[in-house]
């Protein structure tokens, strides 16, 4: 059950193909796993997707994971996946399983994932970083854009 309950985790933080549908049950699930976790919990939660990420061949040169920081964040997030489904948020989880199924757990824990990369993204390095990217952009185009639109109306 506990290897059921991390893949279901794994897999619900990686899947954008999950139904944004959530019942009564679901969102109570999901109201109290968000509110249930600290901003440590949220860090270690985007590290361990970052981590996992990383591992990816496309992506692997950016970012070196060590095995050992790899087990490490795996633990820590099977830890915070028990603590959060069998304890704090024990009763709504059940009932979230029993009355929707299966995929409440995939969209609380997409709803989690979602606030944890928002937190991180309001970080005023990574705001910078995020928008250097502009740049690189032609601003010319991006001006006789706005020209065609407003031409359009």
């Amino acid at each position: 059950m506990r290897l059921r309950l991390v893949l279901a985790l794994a897999g619900v933080l990686t899947a954008y193909s999950v139904p944004a549908w959530a019942g009564p049950y679901t969102d109570d699930m999901a109201k109290c796993i968000v509110g249930a976790t600290t901003s440590h919990d949220k860090t270690m939660l985007v590290k361990w997707i970052f981590a996992n990420i990383a591992a990816d061949p496309d992506v692997a040169e950016l970012a070196k994971v060590s095995p050992q920081q790899r087990d490490a964040l795996d633990t820590q997030a099977a830890h915070l996946l028990e603590r959060l489904l069998l304890d704090t948020c024990h009763d709504q989880s059940a009932a979230a399983l029993k009355y929707e199924g299966p995929e409440s757990f995939q969209v609380a824990f997409r709803l989690l994932g979602q606030v944890s990369m928002r937190e991180l993204m309001t970080n005023p390095q990574v705001t910078a970083a995020m928008q250097e990217f502009a740049r690189h952009l032609d601003k010319k185009k991006f001006a006789q854009f706005g020209q065609e639109l407003r031409g359009a109306q």
